[in-house]
């Protein structure tokens, strides 16, 4: 399942389900103790895409990938992406109550 995040402001980086596992979690952190953040605090600033020194200084080593691996909306393609992420959320939300196992994914996402 590739998992689609929006503009980060409202999916905390430590506690929401936003990983694409099964089920999707929270990553773990690489030390105990962590500050709580937004994911969108993991964005690079100047550019598009993940600031990968943040997450390889906050994110366990076996989480890195699964995070860079996390598509960030595209504002070139905001019409596909908004549909991917609306698609990706109904997923979410029919794995939280029916469980994956029921769930058709589209290979294309």
């Amino acid at each position: 399942m590739r998992c689609v995040v929006g503009n980060g402001n409202s999916i905390s980086a430590w506690v929401d389900p936003w990983l694409p596992t099964h089920p999707p979690r929270a990553p773990t952190p690489k030390n105990a103790e962590v500050q709580q953040c937004l994911i969108k605090d993991w964005f690079n600033p100047i550019g598009p895409g993940w600031n990968e020194s943040v997450i390889r200084d906050l994110v366990s080593e076996e989480d890195i990938p699964l995070v860079l691996a996390t598509r960030l909306l595209s504002t070139s393609r905001k019409r596909h992406d908004r549909m991917a992420l609306q698609q990706e959320r109904h997923i979410f939300w029919l794995n939280q109550h029916i469980g994956s196992q029921h769930i058709y994914r589209n290979p294309r996402l």
